[in-house]
């Protein structure tokens, strides 16, 4: 059995929450926990790497339980962080858990709508992969490469209700 960082209780009273799923590939699998820890396993066992997101980039202030996924793209593992406060999205590459890059994506949204559990979706736009984020009402297209913000799409939520 393999741990990594220290088990964290779930937020909701009644229940242990939701789960990130990990991810495989011919490198191993990719995990994301609730605990910020993140690690990279090959197929025999063997931990490649780890390292804490939230150590590097701050405290998860979600009102509920981590429920996004992570993705691989393009020998990147990318995690979406979508809170009350700093959001952002982070790219580790898959072979030594360094940050291939980090895309902020703020905005200032109603009570929890900045709030997001959703996983991210590498999509093929005219040929271009492209990562697809949804949260904090808006949907975002990312250049897999570089986190770049290329287009944002919004008026989901045109009454600014709050969740």
């Amino acid at each position: 059995t393999l741990k990594f960082g220290k088990e964290r209780a779930g937020k909701h009273k009644n229940g242990s929450g939701s789960n990130p799923s990990p991810v495989c590939s011919e490198e191993g699998v990719f995990v994301y926990y609730k605990s910020g820890d993140v690690a990279a396993v090959s197929h025999q066992g063997v931990v490649r790497w780890s390292r804490n997101i939230q150590k590097d980039h701050g405290p998860d202030t979600l009102w509920w339980d981590l429920g996004t996924s992570p993705v691989l793209v393009d020998g990147k593992l990318v995690v979406a962080v979508m809170q009350e406060g700093e959001s952002y999205i982070v790219a580790l590459g898959t072979a030594d858990g360094e940050l291939a890059w980090k895309q902020p994506r703020q905005y200032q949204r109603p009570t929890e709508s900045d709030h997001a559990y959703t996983t991210p979706q590498v999509v093929d736009i005219d040929g271009r992969p492209t990562l697809v984020v949804w949260g904090a009402d808006h949907l975002t297209g990312h250049d897999v490469q570089t986190g770049e913000l290329l287009w944002d799409v919004t008026g989901f939520n045109p009454t600014e209700q709050a969740n």
